[in-house]
């Protein structure tokens, strides 16, 4: 298979075995994702004087066309630094982003998924598939062993005895004067319903793509319990669940039915695939990490309100809001915080314009600093909300930025309103819990 593995907002130029054809194919499903979820740009596209070079931006995961795939891996990816020439990644995977970002989809969109198993992924390379089939397997196999779904199934059919009751209407139609033959409509309180073909689906699908052993485990698990379950199509499996209505016996499921809709709904519905085989499945990182960042936030100090407008730059008519990732009270005062997906130096995070001797250093690595526009944008949610809410002083700021090493000593900054800014890392690896993950 053709695969390149690339960072987000990263450029490279494929090989000569990368068609006119799979180009034009991949910028097709990249465009209907762009469509689908009402992007302004689309997460890859092609560029060069032969259009041989491949650009990424935010968003993380797989594109896929046929047997030409597209990986594209978190900045924060170490290992795919030091990949071959072939596109695989080194074994050596113990800072692989990987690793991490399984941990931030965990806590971020199935908080009580969170465990300490995906210990078992440290041991072997890993593919983007490994990732969302150890999500899923290792988490569905003990809802499905605990008992799978079940419902009544209208079923019907001509039987030598009454079984529910008799369809008068085909009966006098087909059968009449027959009491061999009996049309008779039931219900059959069945483990062969929506919910699990549709997880069966889900699994059976990954099970294909997946390469780690634990993984691939994980899946077998699931499966088990659900052999005797109809299998079906991704298209049928999401018809079937359009418009599902849950209850308290089923509820249990949901996690693993949300993820399994979004998986199976990639797999190249309108997406341009000109009649071969695609997936497209991506998470943006700036929204994930700003949501795992407000489960921190939440487990740490409790309520955290996200996107509430403080008010607008504009006034008569109102024009552009303001919308501070988030708010929350610590120890009875405000405080706004904003969530930025940048790769600082871990050992000193930097502000743009200030002298350092690590600055050539930041430079070569490609590590970024705190901008003057990221300050700017905070004191002036901090100023809205001391106006609004009629505060003596400014309320203070934090901007929470991705740790891989450990957290570090948190930087404090006096703006010109006179609340203080700080700098806090924020660990999205190798943490039990999500409350402990705050620098």
């Amino acid at each position: 298979m053709p695969l390149i593995r690339i960072a987000e907002w990263q450029r490279k130029r494929v090989s000569a075995e990368w068609t006119q054809e799979a180009r034009d194919a991949l910028a097709a499903l990249a465009g209907g994702w762009r469509i689908a979820h009402r992007l302004n740009a689309a997460p890859l596209e092609w560029g060069g004087s032969n259009g041989q070079v491949l650009s990424v931006r935010q968003w993380v995961g797989v594109v896929e066309w046929g047997e030409f795939r597209v990986e594209i891996y978190p900045k924060l990816d170490k290992d795919l630094l030091a990949s071959d020439e072939k596109g695989e990644i080194s074994e050596v995977v113990g800072d692989s982003s990987l690793r991490a970002l399984l941990s931030m989809i965990e806590a971020a969109d199935y908080g009580d998924w969170l465990d300490n198993g995906r210990a078992a992924l440290e041991y072997e390379p890993l593919q983007f598939p490994d990732v969302w089939a150890y999500l899923l397997g290792k988490n569905l196999s003990g809802e499905v062993r605990d008992g799978l779904s079940h419902a009544y199934i209208p079923m019907q059919g001509d039987l030598p005895s009454v079984r529910g009751k008799i369809a008068v209407s085909r009966q006098v139609s087909h059968h009449f004067n027959r009491a061999d033959k009996l049309a008779c409509v039931w219900d059959e309180w069945s483990a062969d319903n929506a919910l699990n073909r549709l997880l069966k689906c889900a699994c059976a699908w990954l099970q294909t793509r997946v390469s780690h052993p634990h993984s691939r485990a994980a899946l077998t698990r699931c499966l088990w319990p659900l052999a005797a379950v109809e299998t079906v199509s991704p298209r049928e499996a999401l018809a079937q669940t359009q418009n599902f209505a849950w209850s308290r016996a089923t509820k249990r499921f949901q996690n693993a039915f949300d993820l399994s809709r979004r998986l199976l709904s990639s797999q190249s519905p309108d997406f341009g695939a000109q009649g071969a085989q695609s997936w497209v499945f991506l998470s943006d990182m700036n929204q994930l990490f700003e949501r795992f960042c407000a489960r921190a936030i939440e487990a740490k100090y409790g309520a955290v309100e996200a996107q509430n407008a403080l008010g607008t730059l504009l006034l008569n008519p109102a024009r552009i809001r303001q919308l501070p990732d988030f708010l929350w009270r610590e120890n009875g005062t405000w405080q706004i915080g904003d969530a930025k997906w940048k790769l600082l130096n871990q050992n000193a995070p930097q502000f743009a314009g200030e002298e350092s001797e690590i600055e050539s250093e930041q430079l070569q690595t490609g590590t970024l600093k705190i901008s003057p526009d990221d300050v700017r944008q905070l004191t002036v949610y901090s100023e809205m909300l001391r106006r609004g809410e009629r505060l003596e002083t400014a309320p203070d700021m934090t901007i929470f930025y991705p740790s891989l090493n450990g957290n570090s000593e948190s930087q404090m900054r006096e703006t010109w309103n006179r609340a203080e800014l700080k700098l806090c890392s924020v660990r999205v690896k190798d943490f039990s819990d999500v409350s402990e993950v705050l620098g």
